[in-house]
């Protein structure tokens, strides 16, 4: 049936197939055209050059002429489709094998080289969805996996730049998870790769990809793990302090998500949020700010802010990205000793342990 396929792929593949099992089976092929219906094989014979004839009884030719031969080739196989247009749907399964993480390995590198060949030169459409598959990666609890995914994401971000802003809500959740990582090369990495998209923000001239930005940021606020609480908060001092001009920085949100962190249960947390504080006084001014504030904290941590404010030092941005915090009278940065902002009545007591190297411990 397939001899007489419109399509002529089809056609040739069935020819070629019907050729080598005559070529591998011998007397036993013409046994099995013997069986089939005389226009069958009269059929087959026209196309194989008469092979089939002496099956259905006809004389065979002695000899075929050459090109009735039909050439053994492989048959075609239809192309698999590229997912984003450069990787093998095989790889991207393997990307997803939850049970075998040097199989992820493998195959991160490949998409990570993958994605170096793609030609900037035109839109490319996949962008999100690329970002959306490195968010489901930064799940992954492999540190290597974690690291290599970290990388692709800067990689992309800085050669893409602007293009790339637009989705970059996408890797959002997953940078956010990881501020709060064990490992403090971890928490580092994310925090810088918010410094690097908040770089390109500021190229761009225009306070919609900055609100969307902060908006996200600030849905994280209330996050279980307090080093996300602790590094998310510096990230937004971060945002403070490389925007100071940009009057979203003084909108509701932003101090509404503040003043909730002034009175976290954790004191590191609320050293930070105090920091904030102290930038934001910097920007709008003490009358400016105390306006803004009125009810919406508690007299004890307004005490506590008002101590912080006696001092004139504020966090400064490194040029790798990190927030750093300035010990008064210490041209050296470091990390201030949390001081003991009260919290909210009624919030539980929780004893926080502290982890070498860790940039939130003082």
């Amino acid at each position: 049936r397939r001899l007489s396929d419109s399509s002529d792929l089809v056609e040739q593949a069935a020819r070629q197939t019907l050729s080598h099992l005559e070529e591998v089976l011998g007397p036993r092929f013409m046994q099995a055209l013997r069986e089939l219906p005389k226009q069958v094989i009269l059929a087959v014979d026209e196309r194989l050059g008469g092979s089939a004839s002496s099956a259905s009884g006809s004389r065979p030719s002695s000899k075929r002429e050459p090109a009735q031969q039909a050439v053994l080739a492989p048959c075609p196989q239809p192309a698999q489709q590229l997912v984003f247009g450069i990787l093998q749907p095989s790889v991207v399964a393997d990307l997803e094998d939850d049970k075998n993480w040097q199989r992820r390995a493998v195959a991160l590198e490949e998409f990570q080289g993958s994605l170096q060949t793609v030609s900037m030169n035109e839109g490319w459409p996949h962008l999100r969805e690329v970002l959306e598959l490195l968010n489901r990666l930064l799940a992954d609890t492999n540190f290597k996996i974690t690291l290599t995914t970290l990388s692709i994401v800067g990689d992309l971000l800085h050669r893409w730049g602007p293009q790339i802003i637009s989705v970059v809500g996408a890797i959002v959740p997953g940078l956010v998870e990881k501020l709060g990582d064990n490992k403090i090369v971890v928490r580092q990495t994310s925090a810088k790769l918010f410094f690097h998209i908040f770089k390109i923000v500021q190229k761009l001239r225009t306070s919609q990809y900055l609100e969307n930005l902060i908006s996200r940021l600030l849905s994280y606020i209330s996050h279980n793990n307090w080093h996300v609480r602790f590094e998310l908060v510096s990230v937004l001092v971060m945002a403070l302090i490389l925007f100071r001009e940009d009057e979203l920085l003084s909108r509701e949100p932003l101090l509404q998500g503040l003043c909730k962190v002034m009175h976290d249960e954790n004191d590191k947390v609320r050293f930070v949020a105090l920091e904030a504080f102290a930038v934001l006084r910097s920007i709008l001014g003490s009358v400016a700010l105390e306006r803004k504030l009125s009810g919406q904290v508690s007299p004890e941590a307004a005490t506590a802010m008002q101590e912080r404010f006696r001092d004139s030092t504020l966090p400064t941005v490194s040029e790798e990205g990190l927030v750093e915090f300035v010990q008064p009278g210490s041209p050296a940065p470091r990390s201030r000793a949390p001081p003991a902002v009260p919290k909210r009545p009624g919030t539980p007591t929780r004893t926080t342990r502290r982890q070498r190297g860790d940039p939130a411990a003082s």
